[in-house]
């Protein structure tokens, strides 16, 4: 097959910031794949390491390597990435975490033999954390992860990072918000299964390693993140009174953990107002009622 003769059936988008002694492994992961129709856009947001050269090293043509002339985080570089894709279908791939060999290949059948209206495919993933394989996701979630399932999706993030979606579902939905410090892919997965239907694959075909640096560990773009995304969906969160109770207590809990209490008080007395016979609520407003 000449990959070079026509436009590649998947763009798969890998953004990286100093990432040089992994990302070796996870673009060998792509390039062994069972299925070779793709492109991999490798969105370089202005490593000070060796990244390139390591990108140099693999002799194939399928990748493309960009070097971004500053630093704007992952969200950026994945937009970046999406305005240069050529693929029908999107992948993304982030530059610490491996690809089993058939990942793209079944999600790639379930997509092209899929109706319109279905936009997505993820799969379960293992999680590996000092030396642990965690599988995800676990049934905290709930049963539900095909069909529409963003009813679901307001609970919680599920669905991972390493998708497979039609790129022409962007046309109605946008790209990530770059406005977001951490969790742009809950919230595009959110507008996405608001229009289309999603598809799981109830098998891991990632290995997702952990790393302390991963900037959702972060408390405070954590709740940067959730308050904007709480305002960009609150008419659907306020048909679910409790969940959105819930959320505001975690940011209630977590801006008193870093000692902003003005803030922590509004949202764990609207998660009161929301639920008031929640003890948990009650405890941390009558906690805070006794500082000044």
């Amino acid at each position: 097959m000449n990959l070079e003769s026509k436009a590649p059936k998947v763009s798969i988008i890998l953004p990286t910031y100093n990432r040089a002694g992994l990302i070796s492994r996870a673009v060998k992961s792509i390039l062994d794949q069972t299925y070779p129709d793709f492109e991999l856009i490798v969105i370089d947001d202005c490593s000070n390491d060796a990244t390139a050269s390591v990108i140099s090293g693999f002799n194939d043509p399928r990748i493309k390597y960009i070097f971004l002339s500053k630093h704007n985080g992952a969200a950026f570089a994945r937009n970046e990435g999406l305005k240069i894709a050529f693929g029908e279908f999107i992948a993304f791939a982030d530059s610490d975490d491996v690809w089993l060999k058939e990942k793209l290949e079944k999600q790639v059948k379930v997509l092209k033999n899929a109706p319109d209206d279905l936009g997505l495919v993820y799969s379960a993933i293992w999680r590996v954390q000092a030396k642990r394989k965690i599988f995800f996701p676990d049934r905290s979630f709930g049963l539900k992860r095909s069909g529409n399932i963003y009813k679901n999706l307001l609970f919680g993030n599920f669905v991972t990072l390493h998708v497979l979606f039609r790129r022409s579902c962007l046309r109605r939905v946008g790209i990530f918000d770059e406005k977001l410090p951490c969790l742009q892919d809950w919230e595009l997965w959110l507008r996405l299964s608001k229009k289309y239907k999603f598809f799981y694959i109830n098998q891991p075909l990632v290995l997702v390693y952990k790393t302390s640096d991963a900037i959702s560990e972060r408390s405070n773009d954590f709740n940067e993140a959730l308050e904007r995304i709480i305002k960009k969906f609150l008419k659907d969160f306020s048909l679910q009174p409790k969940l959105l109770a819930k959320y505001y207590y975690i940011l209630g809990r977590s801006f008193y953990k870093n000692n902003n209490k003005t803030k922590s008080r509004k949202y764990l007395e609207m998660a009161l107002d929301l639920s008031p016979f929640d003890i948990k609520y009650m405890f941390y407003v009558w906690l805070l009622s006794l500082v000044k």
